[in-house]
């Protein structure tokens, strides 16, 4: 995917990638974002021989990448509330998680519904990740 996008002149690239990610936002297809957002990450970086990052395809894209960052995050948290049944809305995400959708959604990861399917370990982690995440204070747990 990495590989044909680079191929392809730059402006089309992006129309292409950027009309995929509504798409999979509708449907709620997740783990789908994570690989769009890997492979815009892809597309800015490389890692080298030594693991650091060199870049070698969308050159000045701090902001392409950054944004891909933050899809590639917030992807892989939708996917584990959708997993968790956690109603969430992903606009929630987008400019930061205000205090009370972030504490909703850190109650139900403590919750009964999910301490009684994973057990209170599973659960108590995942409220500890979330606001490890988030930068939520480590008392809100």
């Amino acid at each position: 995917s990495t590989a044909f996008l680079l191929r392809m002149p730059k402006k089309q690239a992006f129309k292409l990638y950027k009309t995929s990610i509504p798409m999979a936002l509708k449907t709620a297809s997740f783990t789908r974002l994570l690989t769009l957002a890997n492979v815009g990450r892809e597309a800015c970086f490389s890692g080298d021989s030594n693991g650091a990052f060199a870049l070698v395809g969308w050159k000045k894209q701090q902001l392409f990448l950054e944004q891909c960052v933050k899809l590639g995050h917030n992807s892989v948290w939708w996917s584990i509330l959708s997993t968790n049944t956690i109603y969430f809305d992903p606009k929630w995400f987008s400019d930061g998680l205000n205090a009370d959708n972030a504490d909703t959604i850190l109650n139900k990861l403590v919750s009964s519904q999910v301490t009684n399917r994973h057990g209170v370990n599973k659960s108590m982690w995942l409220g500890t990740r979330f606001v490890s995440s988030f930068g939520l204070p480590p008392d809100s747990v």
